[in-house]
């Protein structure tokens, strides 16, 4: 055991002599790497060797900034062109739009006097023709009316008599002239009355022919009446209930016309400016298979607050009678082109957006097949077009289909480079 402990530690006596000698002598790590240097450029003064020339690269070419595909490749990825044209035809803005009826041609039935509803004929939706019964009603007003013209009949009877059997005396010189012109005017006055009496009933919706069956009638028949509708058209509102009392101020039925329809088209506020009176518009109504042609023929002046749109209007025939207030159907406004023609219209595929810029890929015109990108300043978007400023030619040639494809190859080659 005592040997295995001598043996070691007589090694690290002789390591440490050693070190110390080292340093004493004035030797350091640095001076002898210094000296290893010296010597090893000694050994290779005799002898140089040549110095490794480094491999020649060939310099490629530079890229131009194309995309270049033959006719398989241009096959393979679907790739088709289009022709860039002016814009010369208007721009369709595509915007939604309600109907209603012209609240100008609605006919309001109301009573002409206080009355009673006894029978309502037409329904909510059902058609009317001028001079159809809307309404049996019943009025003690009316029956006083009644009343009040059979009397003035009477009393213009009787000096309308009187005056015939005057005449004669007149004629002879039995009566003066004027006891006769107090029988004319008697009778004349007679007769305005009975005329105004007349006019009461007409105003309450009597026609000539019921008001002179008014001589006919018993008490049971004079406080009624039929109310007639005035104007063709559909009941689109009744208030009317039977056996409720009603008011000269009060609505029964609203009937509205049948020829024409009104359209409200919702125009988005950045775009409102672009509205003009008169502007041509066309309005689809996709349920129906229908689709008309009109304009602009008024702008209301208020911004709806919840959609932040404006609204126009234009309207429709209503073609049969098969339209009706509040469906919703497609408008499409026509603005005109610029006049100095300094659009240009790409379908809507032609187009790709890459970091935020728009651009176009532009076939080469003496390469099929080779096409360089450049930025467009779209002006307008829309679902099958866009419309570009001062950036395009006519009669260029821009890729369409494929040309996300030739997009995605362009980035390619211009990491690559």
């Amino acid at each position: 055991m005592k040997r295995k402990i001598v043996v070691p530690l007589v090694f690290v006596i002789v390591l440490a002599g050693g070190a110390w000698a080292f340093i004493a002598s004035g030797w350091t790590l640095a001076r002898v790497q210094a000296s290893f240097q010296e010597l090893t450029k000694a050994a290779d003064a005799g002898q140089e060797k040549p110095k490794a020339e480094r491999p020649h690269s060939p310099r490629a070419d530079e890229w131009d900034g194309t995309v270049t595909l033959d006719e398989a490749q241009r096959k393979a990825i679907g790739l088709q062109t289009a022709i860039v044209k002016v814009q010369d035809e208007p721009t369709k803005l595509e915007l939604i739009a309600t109907t209603d009826y012209d609240p100008n041609t609605l006919t309001k039935v109301r009573p002409p006097l206080d009355l009673r509803v006894e029978k309502v004929y037409k329904a909510v939706g059902d058609r009317v023709k001028a001079g159809e019964p809307v309404l049996d009603v019943y009025s003690s007003l009316l029956a006083a009316a009644k009343t009040s013209m059979e009397k003035e009949f009477s009393e213009w009877q009787h000096d309308h008599r009187l005056m015939e059997s005057r005449k004669e005396l007149f004629e002879k010189g039995s009566i003066t002239k004027q006891a006769w012109a107090d029988i004319v005017n008697d009778e004349y006055k007679s007769e305005r009355e009975y005329i105004q009496a007349r006019k009461v009933l007409q105003f309450y919706g009597l026609t000539d022919k019921e008001i002179d069956k008014v001589f006919e009638e018993d008490g049971a028949q004079q406080p009624k009446m039929t109310i007639r509708s005035l104007a063709d058209g559909i009941v689109i509102q009744r208030d009317a209930v039977p056996l409720n009392l009603y008011k000269t101020d009060d609505q029964l039925l609203v009937i509205a016309p049948l020829d024409r329809l009104w359209v409200h088209v919702s125009v988005p506020e950045g775009d409102a400016y672009r509205v003009q009176l008169g502007l041509s518009v066309r309005v689809i109504f996709p349920y129906n298979h229908l689709e008309f042609a009109g304009e602009v023929e008024h702008i209301y002046n208020q911004i709806d607050p919840v959609t932040r749109s404006v609204k126009f209007r234009t309207s429709v025939p209503n073609y049969e009678g098969q339209l009706r207030a509040g469906m919703y159907v497609r408008a499409t406004l026509l603005l005109p082109p610029p006049a100095d023609m300094s659009r240009t219209v790409v379908p809507r595929n032609a187009l790709v957006t890459a970091d935020g810029a728009n651009y176009v890929f532009i076939q080469e015109s003496d390469t099929p097949g080779k096409f360089h990108r450049k930025a467009v300043q779209v002006v307008e978007e829309y679902h099958d077009v866009v419309y570009i400023a001062d950036s395009l030619r006519a009669e260029e040639v821009v890729a369409t289909s494929g040309s996300l494809i030739l997009a995605q190859l362009y980035e390619d080659l211009q990491t690559q480079h």
